[in-house]
Formats: structure tokens, C-alpha cells, sequence
């Protein structure tokens, strides 16, 4: 993903195995990322989907954010490819039509 500010995602191990998923229908890289939610979910802070907190949480948890007033276009474009690459799909629906994968997102 094309980021400015939240490059930290790029980087991320469940984010990685999420997007190859996604693109390639891995079941090797949803297994990864699977295995890592499950541990993370040990920890969660509401009953929400586990993937958009575990984004989220990366994105408020980026070292030396900087001052959003100086950067809004390009944090903007960052929330936007977020959105669009990891907290809109329908994890649950990719997982269904991947007929092998188990049913750890629903």
C-alpha cells in the first residue's frame, strides 16, 4: 500500500499475510495472519471486528505521528487506503468463497 504517513502498516506481519490473502487467495497468509488475531485477540478492547481494531490500533500506536494540522492532506489519503485495502472488505465473505479456509473471521 501507497502510504505517507502510516507506513508502519507496510511492514506488519498480519497486514502483509492479510493483503496476500486478499490478492492471491493464500491460505498459507490467512493462516499467519488467522494465528497472530487469535493472540491479539487475547487483548482486545471491544467486540468489534477484530481485524479494524487490530488496523486501528497500529495506525494510534505509529512512533512520532506528526502534527496532523501540517500533514491533513496526506493523512487523509492514508485513512482513505486503509480503508479502502483493509477495513471495508468483507472478510468474512472472502473467507466463504475461499471454500478451504476455515471460518475464523466470522
Amino acid at each position: 500500500m501507497n502510504l505517507f504517513i502510516f507506513n508502519n502498516l507496510n511492514n506488519d506481519d498480519v497486514v502483509t499475510s492479510l493483503l496476500k490473502f486478499k490478492s492471491d487467495g493464500d491460505e498459507d497468509a490467512y493462516y499467519q495472519a488467522a494465528r497472530k488475531l487469535i493472540s491479539f485477540s487475547k487483548h482486545r478492547l471491544t467486540d468489534g471486528n477484530i481485524i479494524d481494531e487490530y488496523i486501528l490500533r497500529l495506525m494510534l500506536e505509529q512512533d512520532n505521528l506528526p502534527n496532523p494540522e501540517t500533514i491533513r492532506d496526506f493523512l487523509r489519503q492514508d485513512i482513505k487506503t486503509v480503508y479502502d485495502n483493509l477495513l471495508c472488505i468483507d472478510w468474512d465473505k472472502l473467507c466463504i468463497s475461499q471454500e478451504s479456509c476455515s471460518n475464523f473471521f466470522l
